[in-house]
Parts: C-alpha cells; structure tokens; sequence
C-alpha cells in the first residue's frame, strides 16, 4: 500500500503539523509513504511554490502539472494542510478515483492567530469565515481525521457532513521521556536547580496567549522559575511584561535536542492557549512526566485532570493552579506518574500508526 501525503509545511518549521508528518515518515511502518509540497527537504518531493505574503517562511503551491502522473499509483492520498496543496489533492484523488483523507490539524486561529487576537471582534469575525472555509473544503474528503475528541465534537457541530475518524498525532514516548538527562538544558540557560520549574513551548502569538502566563508569573505567590520558550509577534511585550523579574525566562526557540530535556527538567506545563486542534505539547510534556494547567483546548480535557482546565485569559486562575500543583508534593508525584502512564498507553506513535493503518486499509478495500 502507498500513501501520498500532500502538505505544506514540513520541518524545520515549528509546528504540529511538520512535527508529525516526520515522524510519521521516519517511524518504522507496513505501507509506502511519499511526501509532495513546495518545500526544500530531502524527505519531500517539491512542488513548485510562490511566497506567501503573511508568512515569508511558507509558499504557495503551484502544480505544473507533473503531480498527477507523479501519484497515480497510490493507492491513497492524504491531506495535511488547508492550502494549495489540499486543493491539488482533492482534485487529483477526484480525477484518479483515489481515496482522499483529509486531517484537521489546523485550527480556525493558525490561520490569522498571528495577526488578531481571537477574542476581538475582528477576530471573531475572522474565526467564523474561517470555519466556514475549512468545514467547506474538508467536506470534499472520503473520510476526516479529528486529532482529539473535542476537535470531532466541534466539527459535527459546525455542520461537518464528511465521516470522521478520531485519530490523536502520537509521541516518541522514547525521546520525551523523564529520565531524560536535563543537565545540559539546565546548565545552558542559568535555570536554579533549587527552584520549582514552569514552562510553556510555543509561538509567541496571540492565540497561544503567552501574557497570560506572564501574568500568572507576577501573581504566584511560589518562588518558581517561568521558562517560556518561543519566538512570534509578542516577544517584545512579553519582555516589557516581564522586565524586573529575573525568575522569567524568555529566549526564543530552544535548540531540538534541548527540547525534551526543558520538558523533563519542568515541573508544570502551563499553557493557556485560546484555540489548538489537539496540543501536541500536552502530550511532549506528559510524556516526560510534566503534568499540565491549560485552557480547555484540542486535547486537553481529555488528559488533564478538570482542577487544571481554566478559564481563557485567567491568569489568577492560572496562578492558583501553579501554586497549589507546587505546593503538594504528594499529589504531584501522582501525577507525574499518571501523565507518563496514559501517553504510553492512548497517545504513542505506536498507538497512532495502529489506527492509521487500519484506516488507510478500510479506505483501500472501499
């Protein structure tokens, strides 16, 4: 079996969607896959591309007309991305008579969440126009894969009419581990050893809402260290916010092989996040024993326990949760041990590759 996965992101950019499509592609499987989008990797076979004006580190596909012969003997086609590359997927799966799969990784605010906070009235504008523009072309796929349940509740009522199929991204629950060893990471960045650790990983924008945790951070009343890793829009705010508080660290992206290390060295993920399909932080982080305070986002109802899920924009809440997670060091260990034990069993990439290859059968034999 040969599965041609269309995208338009791959790493190194830094996102879901990149993160998994390569460890899809790399990890040991029973069926062929390829991958096709206007990107410059070993591992993808180009389209060609224009830039995209918003984003200077994305192109725009353009088809010049190879694609098609290049994947007629596949026997499925699967969507990653809802741009350019979708589009030529549909169509070609359509002209093949090839199953199309289609997955959601992609929230209504990944589309404009780097240029409008989500709770202004434009942005709310934006994210209706926006589901409405995703559930459109999503609907063309034999069959959508929702990478949390909250995603697959959220599809069918917004008027999804396409089967779906609950499949979360997994994790290398090898690399995010927490015996990881932490001493370079925490060596490298000057972070005490004798203070609790809160961390957050992901793009400074507003629909991650990083002010937040900023927030939090001048309210707990704990003695913690807040590392919060990422670059985007609201760096500079967020230095301005935090200038005088040397317990806040802000330094940009971290290098790859230090990430899984910043997850075993931390004590809490906090991540108020306004919109995510799935998070697959959650699981980087509970996978190397981090327990996690979120926003009731993507996946985060379905691992986290309900103390930890706050409101949106409510960093007392948030603050509240750090200190009391902190301060019970019983109940923490629970946790941490709890966190591991459920991404080894529902969220491994072993997990994932399981489901996603009984799928692509089901797709063939139909």
């Amino acid at each position: 079996m040969k599965v041609a996965n269309f995208t338009d992101t791959y790493v190194p950019h830094t996102n879901g969607v990149a993160t998994t499509l390569y460890a899809v592609h790399h990890y040991k499987k029973e069926w062929q896959d390829e991958l096709f989008g206007p990107l410059d990797h070993p591992d993808v076979n180009k389209v060609g591309g224009i830039p995209f004006p918003l984003f200077p580190d994305y192109e725009l596909a353009l088809n010049t007309g190879w694609l098609k012969n290049r994947v007629k003997d596949f026997d499925v086609i699967h969507n990653h991305t809802p741009y350019g590359m979708f589009y030529y997927g549909l169509r070609i799966g359509h002209d093949l008579k090839k199953p199309v799969v289609g997955t959601f990784h992609t929230d209504p605010a990944a589309v404009f969440g780097a240029l409008l906070a989500i709770d202004t009235e434009a942005g709310k504008i934006a994210t209706k126009l926006t589901w409405n523009y995703l559930i459109g072309i999503y609907n063309h796929c034999d069959k959508v894969i929702a990478v949390s349940g909250w995603l697959e509740r959220e599809l069918k009522k917004r008027g999804m009419k396409a089967p779906i199929e609950m499949i979360p991204n997994g994790i290398d629950v090898n690399r995010f581990s927490p015996k990881t060893d932490t001493k370079k990471f925490l060596e490298a960045y000057k972070i005490p050893k004798d203070k609790p650790l809160v961390l957050f990983m992901g793009r400074l924008q507003y629909k991650k809402d990083p002010e937040t945790l900023v927030r939090a951070a001048l309210k707990c009343k704990t003695d913690a260290t807040f590392f919060i890793s990422g670059e985007g829009e609201l760096k500079q705010t967020l230095i301005e916010m935090a200038k005088g508080h040397d317990n806040i660290i802000l330094p940009g992206f971290i290098p790859k092989e230090m990430v899984p290390q910043a997850y075993a060295a931390a004590d809490v993920f906090a991540f108020p996040s306004q919109m995510e399909t799935q998070g697959v932080v959650f699981l980087e982080a509970m996978a190397s024993g981090t327990p996690c305070i979120a926003t009731d986002v993507g996946i985060a109802r379905d691992v986290c326990k309900p103390e930890n899920i706050i409101g949106f924009k409510d960093d007392k809440a948030l603050a509240g949760r750090i200190d009391a997670m902190l301060s019970d060091e019983k109940a923490h260990g629970k946790l941490v041990k709890e966190s591991r034990e459920l991404v080894e069993k529902e969220y491994s990439m072993e997990a994932m590759m399981t489901r996603l290859g009984d799928l692509y059968e089901r797709m063939c034999r139909k």
